[in-house]
């Protein structure tokens, strides 16, 4: 039995000393991107045309904004943004009066490149001006949604709300 022990004695130190390694991480399978909007809450500018006694009112006011947007990627791999949606939303009745995309080029203008690294970040100002909203105080949310594509072939949306009230 003796003989037993001390054969076994190697063995339970080399199964003990596997498990007190140090941990290998874990690549992560998809990259993690969220979108920040500066300043906040972001100042956007209403003008409407003065209504004269006994005419109607104009059919639009124009607003106006400039913030700045931030992509940032937090899991450690890297993408490129392809497009960014930018939506109007009536917040009264639920609907979506205008969608336009931004393509690829349109980000590449504003920010230099679409690529973002693993940990990194990209932002740009984004410029609307004189953007027509019917006549009225607003009730709208501008609504940006990013398409993102990163290095392992996942696609994010990671979107925000821009309030116009």
């Amino acid at each position: 039995m003796g003989w037993m022990r001390r054969a076994l004695l190697p063995l339970v130190l080399v199964l003990g000393l596997a498990g007190c390694g140090e941990e290998r991480p874990t690549a992560p399978s998809s990259a993690v991107v969220s979108i920040t909007v500066s300043p906040t809450p972001v100042p956007v500018r209403v003008a409407c045309q003065e209504v004269l006694p006994g005419q109607p009112p104009p059919a639009n006011c124009f607003i106006s904004l400039d913030p700045i947007i931030t992509l940032n990627e937090t899991a450690g791999v890297g993408g490129r943004a392809e497009s960014i949606e930018v939506i109007v939303r009536d917040l009264g009745t639920g609907q979506d009066q205008t969608r336009v995309v931004l393509d690829r080029a349109w980000i590449v203008g504003q920010a230099g490149t679409d690529r973002i690294d693993p940990f990194g970040r990209l932002a740009f100002q984004a410029v609307v001006r004189e953007y027509p909203i019917p006549y009225g105080r607003p009730n709208l949310a501008v609504v940006l949604s990013v398409r993102f594509v990163d290095d392992r072939g996942n696609v994010l949306l990671p979107a925000v709300q821009i309030n116009v009230a």
